[in-house]
C-alpha cells in the first residue's frame, strides 16, 4: 500500500527535474520554457515564530500549492511514474 502526503510531496518537487520533464516529455520551449524557469526561481521562505524572524532560505524545491499552474506541474512531473512502475515493477510483500 502506498501513502502519499501531498502536501509534502509539493515541497519535494525538484526544478531541474521539473524543468527537464516539461521539456522532455511536454515539448515546453522558447519563451514558456524561461517563463516557468523564472516563475520557479527566486523563491524563498522566512519562519516567524512571534517577533521573531528566520533567516532568508533560499529553496531549490517545491511548487506552490494555491496555484492552479503549479497543480498541472506537480501532476506532470510525476507522470512518469507509470513509466519507472513498468520498468521496474512494484514487488509485493509476502
Amino acid at each position: 500500500m502506498v501513502l502519499l502526503d501531498l502536501s509534502a510531496a509539493f515541497d519535494t518537487v525538484d526544478h531541474s527535474v521539473l524543468m527537464d520533464v516539461l521539456i522532455r516529455r511536454f515539448g515546453i520551449n522558447g519563451s514558456a520554457q524561461s517563463w516557468v524557469a523564472e516563475f520557479l526561481s527566486n523563491r524563498g521562505q522566512v519562519v516567524y515564530a512571534g517577533k521573531t524572524e528566520s533567516d532568508y532560505i533560499a529553496l531549490q524545491f517545491g511548487v506552490p500549492q494555491e496555484s492552479v499552474l503549479c497543480l498541472r506541474m506537480f501532476v506532470q512531473y510525476v507522470e512518469d511514474i507509470d513509466d519507472i512502475f513498468q520498468r521496474h515493477g512494484p514487488s509485493s510483500v509476502r
